[in-house]
């Protein structure tokens, strides 16, 4: 992740965890990861193959292993992609916005 700041791929990345009893134990902790938009983001350095190598090859092995491990113990996995709602121009969730943007 920090690579990726460093490169100005991701802007921030926070992580959160409960801040007290809920009635769903559905997730334990979520990471909020907020990218570049991507029409301003630059093209990275590495593909994620070629860092992952960069960063690892001397113990590939050794990273596969700890992906699987952590993985496993993964109960439950979702990834969004989110949009922020501009109430000035869109007062409505239900409302959509104009065909022409403005």
């Amino acid at each position: 992740m920090q690579w990726e700041k460093e490169r100005e791929q991701v802007i921030s990345e926070t992580i959160y965890t409960r801040a007290a009893h809920h009635l769903s134990s559905d997730w334990d902790i979520a990471i909020m990861i907020v990218s570049s938009p991507a029409n301003k983001r630059r093209k990275p350095d590495l593909t994620r193959a070629q860092l992952l190598h960069k960063l690892f090859d001397s113990d590939m092995d050794g990273y596969v292993k700890a992906e699987g491990q952590r993985w496993a113990l993964t109960l439950a996995h979702w990834d969004e992609e989110w949009v922020a709602v501009d109430l000035d121009k869109n007062p409505s969730l239900y409302y959509p916005p104009p065909l022409d943007g403005k």
